[in-house]
């Protein structure tokens, strides 16, 4: 990503989170492709379309008619890129809970809990 490409998303991604645009995600049935909506900044009750084909994010508001990076597609970025972190971490606390269980059985039985008194001094 250029440098000018970053900037044009960082822009939007403050646009989209001024305006509090949210993302739905949804499936096409026929096809099983990701889709996802985001509320129109301009028009209310209206929803733009965007649709992920690789790694490419397609909009059908009227900036992107016009080859421009819209917010529609800056949220989803930002959702997709959120949904990815969330999966690495998932992933991360399970590897490092399934080797810390393997390093305590490693350590044999475990020690039983007494209930009975005891003293150090005698």
């Amino acid at each position: 990503m250029t440098t000018k490409q970053q900037e044009t998303y960082e822009r939007m991604l403050t646009v989209g989170e001024h305006d509090h645009l949210s993302v739905h995600a949804g499936t096409v049935r026929a096809t099983g492709a990701a889709i996802y909506v985001v509320p129109s900044r301009s028009e209310a009750n209206r929803y733009h379309l965007v649709s992920v084909s690789g790694h490419t994010l397609t909009c059908d508001c009227r900036a992107a008619s016009f080859g421009k990076y819209c917010c529609h597609r800056a949220a989803v970025r930002q959702y997709l890129e959120n949904a990815h972190e969330a999966q690495i971490e998932a992933a991360f606390h399970t590897a490092a809970a399934a080797a810390l269980s393997i390093e305590l059985d490693a350590l044999g039985p475990r020690p039983h809990t007494s209930t009975r008194e005891f003293s150090v001094f005698k």
